[in-house]
């Protein structure tokens, strides 16, 4: 998903985007981020976000500040739309 985001929805015609990626292992996340810039050079510094699945109120603090949400298969990528 953090790939699409990358390739189709942050280009410089496109609208703008504040986005951050989360999951449960932030070494995973570095590890989605390195590659990014690969797929979009103006990608490099994707803040990341991290929470234990079975701690409810690290979830919800990462939940609040969202205002859209997709999860994928493996990690998470995190959108919210400037405004």
């Amino acid at each position: 998903m953090c790939e699409h985001i990358a390739r189709d929805y942050l280009k410089p015609q496109g609208p703008p985007l504040r986005w951050a990626m989360a999951g449960r292992d932030k070494r995973k996340l570095e590890a989605v981020r390195e590659e990014l810039p690969k797929i979009n050079p103006a990608i490099k510094d994707v803040p990341l976000l991290t929470a234990d699945a079975s701690d409810k109120a690290a979830v919800g603090d990462l939940l609040k500040q969202t205002q859209a949400r997709h999860s994928g298969m493996a990690e998470r990528c995190v959108v919210r739309q400037r405004g």
